[in-house]
């Protein structure tokens, strides 16, 4: 077994024992962790107390070596060595905030028609500039507002009154009517160009005298003078009423919108 000789702290005065090996070599004390050297057993005794009164003055020169901590900058410097303390919950919260974004995120990616309200498990589509519900469900337009799902544009709207059967025939009657002086214009030309020629007989612009071909009445006039106004003015008026007729019954056949005033 090893030889150990008893020491006495020259700081602390605490009492211990090395081994013997370690004598003339520098220790430190595990109280006070005061550095300091491990006497000779093979010194003599007498020389103890001479060794002893630099170890008493020690302590009066440990004294300020225990103040520099407190001055020292390494006790200053704590605050730096704490700033990765206080800098964690911070970090942490930044590490925090992009799984909360990206929680969000995925919330809004499982919403992929945010128009569509669910009411009782059912999905009710619905206009996306006024809100209100589609009927039918697969309309271009909307009925309330106007807008215009397909060209995402808003139309104007307007409250008409319905039209009914007596409408219709009041907006077709004019053409009818057209029509029917139209066929009696043609009748017309064609019955005067049949009788001209004997209502001119003993006339004003008979001349009493008979051609010897025909042995018909003889005229100042030709009663074809007369038949060719009487059919330019029967086709021009004709023209007129057909056209009006066409557009009526054809183009535009349907009656105007009566627009309820708000």
């Amino acid at each position: 077994m090893a030889e150990k000789i008893e020491i006495q702290c020259p700081n602390c005065d605490k009492a211990m024992k090395v081994p013997a090996e370690l004598a003339g070599k520098l220790i430190r004390c595990k109280v006070c962790e005061t550095p300091f050297e491990v006497p000779n057993p093979d010194e003599p005794k007498p020389a103890k107390p001479a060794t002893a009164k630099p170890a008493a003055a020690k302590p009066a020169t440990a004294k300020p070596a225990q103040a520099k901590p407190a001055q020292a900058k390494p006790a200053q410097a704590k605050p730096a060595t704490a700033a990765p303390a206080t800098n964690a919950p911070l970090a942490f919260k930044q590490d925090d905030e992009p799984a909360q974004k990206k929680k969000v995120d995925d919330d809004d990616d499982d919403d992929a028609n945010p128009y569509v309200v669910n009411v009782d498990g059912e999905d009710i589509p619905r206009c996306p500039f006024c809100a209100n519900e589609l009927d039918p469900p697969d309309t271009k337009i909307c009925l309330t507002c106007g807008y215009d799902l397909l060209n995402r544009k808003r139309r104007t709207t307007k409250k008409v009154i319905a039209l009914t059967n007596n409408d219709y025939f009041m907006h077709w009657l004019p053409a009818i009517v057209c029509i029917g002086v139209a066929f009696t214009l043609i009748g017309l030309s064609i019955v005067v160009t049949l009788n001209m020629r004997d209502w001119m007989t003993g006339g004003l612009l008979d001349t009493d005298e008979k051609s010897e071909t025909t042995l018909k009445s003889q005229f100042y006039v030709h009663p074809l003078c007369f038949n060719i106004w009487i059919w330019i003015f029967c086709i021009f008026f004709t023209f007129l009423c057909l056209r009006f007729a066409y557009r009526r019954l054809v183009i535009n056949w349907m009656p105007e919108e009566v627009v309820v005033k708000k």
